[in-house]
């Protein structure tokens, strides 16, 4: 038994993936039941998801926090930490 899907997208990023698509071989139809076959697999997204930046969600948190952290004058060697930083510094020598 199938059902149907809908979803919204821009004009722009449905003609763009189209076109990747096709040269894939795939149509949007198809792409979209890959998709889904895969999220039930992993039971979750297939794929790492980032801003336009490059950076995932964690990432971008773990950023921002130090990018205050900085600014109120703290924490200024970042994450790296007791253990962590001597691991590290340890590797550079």
């Amino acid at each position: 038994m199938t059902t149907l899907v809908q979803a919204r997208v821009t004009s722009e990023d449905k003609i763009k993936a189209t076109r990747i698509l096709r040269r894939m071989g795939l149509n949007m139809s198809s792409a979209i039941k890959v998709f889904l076959r895969a999220v039930v697999i992993k039971k979750g997204i297939p794929f790492e998801i980032r801003d336009e930046d490059g950076f995932t969600p964690a990432k971008k948190t773990e950023l921002l926090i130090a990018l205050r952290e900085v600014g109120q004058n703290k924490n200024l060697i970042g994450p790296l930490r007791g253990k962590k930083l001597n691991a590290y510094l340890k590797n550079l020598s």
